[in-house]
């Protein structure tokens, strides 16, 4: 079983200051990670793992955000789903509650959890979102590892924590990690502003650009909709490998995505100069 203190640990490795969002399901903390001036306006959200199976998004997140030092605010949220995660890579011992634990592995079918997608009440969070909530292509509204809408939109504390998070502060750019696939998703529904800023975001990475398709209840959706902004979700790592991401490809998604928080920037301070955005 692996240490998931340590993956905390890792977190706060980044530097800055910690604020605490608020409690998961399974009573962990929801961290948020400031770096840079909030005093000057706007800024970029980053979030990571909001797949259990996707924890290597965690990491790479946070090695990115320890060399950050610009004074333009980034507030990152590297471990969103940290119930999922946590049970994806420590399987159902981690959870201590003995009546959820056999309803988990039922539901899993089985005690191997490394695929897991879902948090410890087996909703999606990534399908949680009030954007086209229930609409989705492979939604299903019934508690399964991945793709299960939730009762409601912003039915779980993951979610509804993001949701204060976009309501407090005006982000202009909202960096959603997942993987895999070498791929970055923008747009939502007829909304394919930003193209162009999209695209060199992907060029720097050496992934595809795709407009979302069939997509719905997403973070990167729910910004999209709501704030008429950029969202990106990028798909790291190579879609040749396996769910989890191996840990060993970590220092090549690292070399790959170094720069890549200091092109956002850029980016972002170039939108909000257009009047329009």
């Amino acid at each position: 079983m692996q240490d998931n203190g340590e993956l905390y640990t890792y977190v706060k490795k980044i530097g800055g200051s910690a604020h605490l969002l608020g409690l998961t399901y399974l009573n962990n903390p929801l961290i948020m990670i400031k770096k840079g001036n909030d005093a000057l306006g706007g800024g970029i959200l980053v979030t990571a793992s909001i797949h259990a199976r996707e924890y290597i998004t965690s990491y790479l997140v946070c090695r990115l955000a320890q060399e950050y030092s610009l004074s333009y605010p980034i507030h990152f949220v590297p471990l969103l789903n940290p119930d999922g995660v946590f049970l994806a890579r420590g399987g159902a011992d981690t959870v201590a509650d003995k009546k959820l634990r056999y309803e988990l592995i039922d539901i899993n079918g089985g005690r191997n959890f490394a695929l897991w997608k879902a948090n410890a009440r087996c909703v999606d969070l990534n399908v949680n979102f009030d954007a086209g909530w229930g609409t989705g292509l492979s939604n299903v509204r019934y508690k399964r590892s991945s793709d299960y809408i939730g009762s409601k939109p912003f039915s779980e504390r993951e979610t509804k924590a993001i949701k204060r998070l976009l309501k407090r502060y005006r982000y202009g750019l909202c960096l959603c990690y997942h993987s895999k696939g070498e791929e970055v998703y923008w747009g939502f529904e007829h909304d394919t502003r930003y193209k162009a800023e999209a695209q060199l975001f992907a060029d720097k990475l050496g992934y595809t650009l795709k407009e979302s398709r069939g997509s719905a209840g997403g973070l990167k959706d729910y910004f999209t909709l709501m704030y008429k902004r950029l969202g990106l979700t990028i798909e790291v790592g190579s879609d040749s490998l396996p769910h989890p991401y191996p840990m060993g490809q970590l220092d090549n998604l690292y070399a790959q995505h170094k720069g890549s928080l200091e092109l956002a920037v850029e980016i972002c301070k170039k939108l909000e100069e257009d009047s329009r955005y």
